[in-house]
């Protein structure tokens, strides 16, 4: 079945600051309405996506890139990046007035304030506004945003979430502390965050073992200083037996009626091993205005939350991937949503995109890049 037909059934450093990544109200969402029933109607009865009619697009955003975040300041888009350039580390954006074509990545700006690191994060969709100002005064006086992340402390993961700071939203800092602390010790990774009934919700990648999935946390109060842990499990992943099963990095996002919608990706195909597997889908699930303790599935039929998009869709539309991971969204000034996904291309396919300073050096098969891919709603 055609790929539009089927979706129609339906890191303590600054280089893990700029990696952080969530949009929850840090800027303001454009105007507009949402389509589709709001989440948590009878099961029996499907629920659909306003981004159940993504088709993919044509051509590369960025090469030599992954895990994207898309932000917007004004009319300006922001894709957010790490850079997979063997000569180049860290964190990157790139600029576009019509979230297609990107101009050459740059490094963020960095200033030093009295002695303090801030980094200038313009656009950047990874800045939570908090519900109330924090009384803390360093590295900042009263902090009104944060930018949640993992401390990094283990193999790439982390053994608790920390914060960077900021009084006016543009300028971040290191705040040096961990305000929520892993109860199994580690494995924490991707994260995003949502206000929503005056509290700061964290949906972070945690735990350990069967356990390692997605967990849910919520400030004790609107500075988003403490938090108690929601639920180790708020997607109903169960005990895991195979990472096929799991869904990962989560991406919130501000939408016009007050809720947010939280993209998530599962390696439903298994683990990335080209060219035997193409692997990677996309699905949507929602935290309604009304309650932000609760995450249900947004794309529902027949009770089960549909993908809203996976890897052979976009293979089916011209593209030689073999993983799609690290979805992010955001609404166009026409209404429709754009999806951007890290992409593992087939380098030789690709003649007219530089990809020769980014070949995949953990892949066991030579000739494969890293890139970003994106697919808009219609």
């Amino acid at each position: 079945m055609p790929y539009n037909q089927k979706r129609t059934l339906l890191s303590v450093s600054l280089v893990f600051l700029l990696s952080a990544c969530s949009d929850n109200g840090g800027t303001t969402p454009p105007t507009g309405s949402d389509s589709g029933p709001a989440p948590g109607s009878d099961a029996s009865t499907p629920i659909v996506s306003p981004l159940s009619t993504l088709t993919p697009d044509d051509g590369v955003r960025l090469t030599c890139a992954a895990i994207p975040r898309i932000g917007q300041e004004g009319g300006t888009y922001y894709l957010y990046h790490n850079t997979e350039l063997a000569s180049e580390t860290g964190r990157q954006y790139a600029t576009s007035t019509d979230a297609l074509s990107f101009g050459s990545p740059k490094k963020s700006v960095q200033e030093n304030v009295n002695g303090k690191l801030f980094a200038v994060l313009t656009g950047s969709p990874g800045r939570q506004k908090l519900p109330s100002p924090s009384a803390r005064t360093t590295p900042c006086m009263n902090p009104t945003h944060r930018v949640y992340t993992h401390n990094g402390a283990l193999q790439g993961f982390g053994t608790g979430i920390t914060a960077n700071c900021s009084t006016d939203g543009e300028r971040f800092a290191s705040e040096g502390v961990d305000l929520i602390t892993s109860e199994e010790g580690g494995q924490m990774g991707v994260v995003t965050s949502y206000a929503l009934g005056g509290r700061v919700h964290v949906l972070t990648m945690d735990g350990m073992n069967d356990h390692h999935r997605i967990w849910h946390y919520k400030s004790t109060d609107g500075t988003g200083d403490s938090f108690t842990l929601v639920s180790n499990d708020p997607l109903g992943n169960g005990d895991m037996k195979g990472g096929n099963i799991r869904h990962n990095d989560p991406f919130a996002y501000a939408m016009d009626d007050g809720s947010f919608l939280v993209l998530t990706m599962r390696m439903h195909g298994g683990n990335i091993n080209p060219p035997n597997t193409r692997t990677g889908e996309i699905h949507a699930w929602r935290a309604s205005a009304a309650n932000g303790d609760s995450v249900v599935g947004e794309n529902l039929v027949a009770g089960e939350n549909e993908a809203l998009i996976d890897v052979d869709d976009f293979v089916a539309a011209g593209h030689d991937v073999y993983s799609v991971n690290d979805p992010s969204v955001i609404k166009l000034a026409d209404g429709r949503y754009r999806v951007y996904v890290g992409a593992l291309l087939k380098a030789a396919s690709y003649p007219s995109e530089d990809l020769s300073g980014c070949i995949a050096k953990n892949i066991k098969e030579d000739g494969y890049a890293w890139a970003i891919l994106s697919a808009t709603s219609q």
